[in-house]
C-alpha cells in the first residue's frame, strides 16, 4: 500500500495514495469528516487499475491538478 499524507490543501484532503484489492490497484483519497480522527472518502478518487503504476499515476496527477500537498 502506498499512502501519502497531507496537512493541508484546498480540500482539506488528509491522506491519499493506492492500495491492493483483490481485483485490481484502488485508488483513494480522504478528507476529514470533522472529528479528531475521522476520515470520509472521496468518491471520485476511487479508481481501479489493473497496475499500480497506472493506480499511482492517476492519483498523482488527481493531487497536483487539485492543489492537494504531501
Amino acid at each position: 500500500m502506498v499512502i501519502i499524507n497531507c496537512e493541508h490543501s484546498d480540500m482539506e484532503v488528509k491522506k491519499y495514495g493506492v492500495k491492493k484489492s483483490w481485483d485490481g490497484w484502488r485508488t483513494f483519497a480522504y478528507v476529514s469528516d470533522g472529528t479528531p480522527m475521522g476520515l470520509m472518502p472521496i468518491t471520485w478518487a476511487n479508481e481501479l487499475f489493473k497496475t499500480k503504476q497506472k493506480a499511482k499515476d492517476f492519483i498523482e496527477k488527481l493531487a497536483l491538478n487539485n492543489g492537494w500537498s504531501k
